[in-house]
């Protein structure tokens, strides 16, 4: 069972409580189990966002107050780029600005008219939007450098990556306790430590996701135990000097099979 928390931004209670009743029948048919909270401006859905970490946004375009949901999803995809979200109106026609016209054109905000609501079309429209969705962890001792490779990858048009970090190797250890990964960064110098030793561990665990190990060496410079582990079918190597948005995406690409659609 996948839990998705979806923050639902709508000022009309009905409105709301045909959203959630759609999603509710979802979860009974599916695998997927949606726990919904509810928002009535923009500005308490800010106030929760900041807060809380949400699997995905549905928001009504016209809302109570001063700020439209545009306008809340525009400082989303500021804070969170390619935050998933579904902007729905009543009217045929609304009045967006270029961000947010490019976020839509670009899949990250998918557009759907209240006058076409049904459950399966939010069924469809929550599969579509979530479809390319990865979580990936990232074992690197340096913030700066986690912070770099989290921003490169929330610019990908691919996919929408959701990153946690861990700075050491316990700690990513319990991370694969209470997380389940599509992908891992891992940094070959973790302080006096290996990122070998936390694929080693991947591997006792079975784990069979692509994962990119990211060092200031080439493999020349490795030890035995490290070039003896790069020869696993889902392990490639990543020079820090190489890292770009198209890089690091490309890398994971052929290291998962992953196949953007």
């Amino acid at each position: 069972m996948v839990i998705i928390k979806v923050l639902c931004v709508e000022d009309d209670e009905d409105d709301f409580n045909t959203l959630k009743h759609m999603m509710q029948s979802i979860s009974r048919d599916t695998e997927d189990m949606y726990f919904v909270e509810r928002a009535k401006s923009a500005a308490l859905a800010r106030a929760y966002s900041a807060v809380g970490e949400y699997d995905l946004f549905i928001v009504d375009y016209h809302l109570e107050g001063d700020a439209t949901g545009g306008d809340f999803l525009k400082q989303i995809q500021e804070e969170h780029a390619g935050a998933p979200a579904i902007l729905i109106t009543g009217r045929e026609s609304i009045d967006l600005d270029t961000g947010a016209l490019g976020d839509i054109s670009t899949g990250k905000i998918v557009f759907l008219k209240k006058r076409d609501l049904t459950q399966a079309a939010l069924h469809q429209t929550i599969r579509a939007v979530l479809r390319r969705r990865m979580r990936l962890l990232v074992l690197d001792d340096d913030s700066e450098d986690f912070e770099l490779a989290r921003t490169l990858l929330q610019m990908s048009s691919s996919y929408r990556f959701q990153m946690d970090w861990a700075s050491s190797l316990d700690q990513a250890i319990q991370r694969l306790d209470e997380c389940s990964y599509d992908g891992f960064l891992i940094d070959y110098h973790i302080g006096n430590a290996s990122g070998i030793e936390f694929v080693q561990e991947l591997k006792r665990r079975n784990v069979d996701k692509p994962m990119l190990l990211v060092t200031g060496h080439n493999d020349t410079e490795l030890d035995e135990d490290a070039r003896n582990v790069l020869q696993l079918q889902n392990l490639s190597l990543l020079s820090k000097h190489q890292i770009n948005t198209e890089n690091l995406v490309h890398s994971l690409e052929q290291a998962g099979n992953w196949k953007a659609s």
